[in-house]
């Protein structure tokens, strides 16, 4: 409880994964994003697989933070507040 989890997923096949981060915002939290830059980019080499982990600077383009998807439980809802209220 009171944890936050970030919009996000995995890159489709063919898919470039600037258009994956804008994808997985409008899914999850219903906004429409502009990728701005890359700001961190980290590598962890898992017995099972690697996984690389792009954290982007974005700008809100449009739409209305709501929970949907994964945000959508009562966590989800607090954090949409929180966010709308800039906190």
């Amino acid at each position: 409880a009171g944890l936050w989890e970030l919009p996000g997923g995995k890159v489709e096949d063919g898919e470039a994964p600037e258009h994956a981060v804008v994808r997985e915002c409008r899914e999850e939290i219903a906004l429409e994003l502009r990728v701005v830059d890359v700001l961190e980019v980290a590598y962890h080499r898992y017995p099972e697989k690697d996984v690389l982990l792009l954290f982007y600077d974005c700008r809100v383009a449009g739409g209305e933070l709501a929970p949907l998807g994964v945000a959508d439980s009562a966590a989800g809802r607090r954090l949409v507040e929180k966010l709308k209220a800039g906190r």
